[in-house]
């Protein structure tokens, strides 16, 4: 069974490729095949795609839009965050607490994969594990994203030094450690 991924962050991504130039598109583009070039060119944030599609997208347009940096999939995913919660929501962040944000995270899992199921536990003060069970084969870079994701979100809430740390896996469980000061 393809793990499907919500082309919603992709058609953002697509929007900071244009952003660049015409130049920097031809250059992604011309490293998709002809499925993948439609695919792309086709993106509406309703769609489903192959998680596999959105990971090569990733991993191709991280370091376009992040030139020189060391961990560019992580600046990618908290761009992604600070897009799911620019206005209004940034501010109603400031008095949710980065434990319930987690909770609510874990709980919208499903509204962009289509497997596995996302789970929370507070391990301590100003420290949760954020947990992925029954993906194994969430794929490596989309895990790095997701770390830059939680971290922004994280910030959001007005904590401050947020470390997310990914933990690796145990069996079909990813997971991410999350730590702050408030």
């Amino acid at each position: 069974m393809v793990a499907l991924y919500k082309a919603m962050p992709l058609v953002l991504v697509r929007r900071l490729i244009r952003a660049k130039g015409d130049a920097v598109e031809r250059e992604l583009f011309a490293e998709f095949n002809e499925a993948e070039q439609r695919m792309y060119a086709s993106l509406v944030a309703t769609a489903w795609v192959p998680v596999e599609f959105a990971t090569k997208l990733y991993v191709l347009a991280a370091p376009m839009l992040y030139p020189n940096e060391p961990r560019p999939l992580r600046l990618l995913g908290a761009d992604l965050a600070k897009d799911n919660f620019k206005g209004v929501f940034r501010f109603v962040l400031r008095v949710v607490s980065a434990e319930t944000l987690m909770e609510k995270t874990s709980m919208l899992w499903r509204s962009f994969h289509d497997q596995g199921q996302a789970t929370l536990k507070r391990e301590g003060p100003q420290l949760v594990r954020f947990e992925v069970h029954g993906y194994p084969s969430l794929p490596e870079p989309m895990r790095e994203s997701i770390a830059g994701w939680l971290s922004q979100a994280v910030e959001f809430t007005g904590a401050k030094d947020v470390r997310v740390m990914r933990a690796g896996s145990v069996g079909d469980v990813w997971a991410w450690t999350i730590h702050w000061r408030e």
